[in-house]
């Protein structure tokens, strides 16, 4: 299976959930990407192979537009406050990540984001890596916390808070006010 291959069949889906939702047959993605259905077997073995990539790849497109907010934070507090909320903002406008995690949820899809998938892990690492490299120097991460299980449990946060459609930003940053940060960040007085 040629790559091109597989990125144009992933190029189709994106555009067939964007158009449909999920509610769309791989032969219909197949046609669409121009390539038989054989080939779309080939680089994706079933509908959830294809349907885990379009979630990843919606994923990248929605970190890449939360990361610069989070970078522009000096203080942790401020960085996580700002990039769960950007983060649900930026995954609940994009209705093919939605459909991918609505289509999904049939296979526990929240399992592959907070379990350790590594495609997932390493995202959220790489998406939080310089706030907390900060906050350790600055001395406002909570001593002993180990970055690695706070990287889990950040991820299992964020599919808690795009479940929690009932919450809108200033109850997504009340919520993270009371009980993310209290657990991470090491809150100096005054701030």
């Amino acid at each position: 299976m040629t790559r091109p291959a597989a990125e144009k069949i992933l190029a189709a889906a994106i555009k067939c959930f964007a158009s449909r939702g999920s509610d769309v047959s791989l032969l219909e993605i197949a046609t669409n990407a121009g390539v038989t259905a054989r080939t779309l077997y080939r680089a994706f073995p079933n509908r959830r192979a294809l349907v885990e990539a379009v979630a990843v790849s919606r994923l990248d497109r929605i970190l890449e537009k939360v990361r610069p907010l989070i970078e522009a934070q000096q203080h942790l507090a401020d960085a996580l406050v700002t990039g769960f909320v950007g983060f649900i903002r930026h995954a609940r406008a994009d209705a093919v990540f939605i459909a991918a995690l609505d289509e999904a949820s049939d296979w526990h899809m929240e399992r592959y984001l907070v379990g350790p998938d590594e495609k997932f892990f390493k995202r959220a690492e790489v998406l939080w890596r310089s706030s907390v490299t900060r906050a350790v120097n600055a001395h406002e991460w909570r001593p002993g916390l180990d970055v690695a299980a706070v990287n889990a449990w950040l991820r299992s946060v964020a599919v808690i808070l795009l479940l929690r459609d009932d919450l809108d930003a200033k109850g997504q940053e009340q919520l993270l006010r009371n009980f993310v940060l209290p657990a991470l960040v090491n809150i100096k007085p005054g701030r």
